[in-house]
């Protein structure tokens, strides 16, 4: 990193733990990506499981090249 701005990580954090806090309120699951990604592989799928593992694919291809 050659330059730390803090307000777009105190941003990204803030929305990592609402999307956290959001998963376990409405479903009662954490947001462990490997237990997710094992929930989805082993019990064919499910809707917020799919709406979790979509949201990582495309926040990572929005952010690609995107700099701060």
């Amino acid at each position: 990193m050659d330059h730390f701005t803090p307000l777009p990580a105190l941003v990204g954090g803030a929305l990592i733990g609402l999307g956290a806090s959001l998963l376990i309120v409405t479903t009662g699951h954490c947001a462990g990506i490997s237990g997710i990604l094992d929930g989805w592989l082993r019990r064919n799928g499910g809707g917020w499981r799919w709406s979790f593992l979509g949201g990582l694919v495309c926040g990572g291809l929005v952010m690609q090249g995107t700099h701060f």
